[in-house]
C-alpha cells in the first residue's frame, strides 16, 4: 500500500502530536493534506524523504489529540 491512515494502535508523537498519516508518494500526501484542510483540522507536516533518493522515508501527518478521531475518520472516508 502506497499511504497509510494509521490506526489507533500506533500512537507515535511529535511532542504533543499524534501521527494520523503517512505516505511516500507526494500526491496522495498532497491529497490527505487538503482533506484535513477541507475540515478544519489543524495539523502538522514531517517529512523524512531522502533528498537525492525519494525511496527512502515518508511524508507524514501529525494532529493533536482533541482532532485525533476527527482526523482519523476524515482520512479514512476519503481514501476508501
Amino acid at each position: 500500500m502506497l499511504h497509510q491512515v494509521l490506526k489507533k494502535k500506533k500512537r507515535v508523537k511529535l511532542l504533543d502530536k499524534i501521527i494520523v498519516f503517512k505516505s511516500k508518494e507526494p500526491f496522495i500526501f498532497a491529497q490527505a493534506k487538503l482533506v484535513l484542510e477541507d475540515h478544519g483540522i489543524p495539523f502538522q507536516e514531517r517529512t523524512t524523504m531522502d533528498s537525492m533518493f525519494n525511496a527512502f522515508g515518508n511524508y507524514e501527518l501529525y494532529v493533536s489529540s482533541e482532532f485525533e478521531n476527527q482526523a482519523r475518520k476524515s482520512l479514512a472516508d476519503a481514501f476508501r
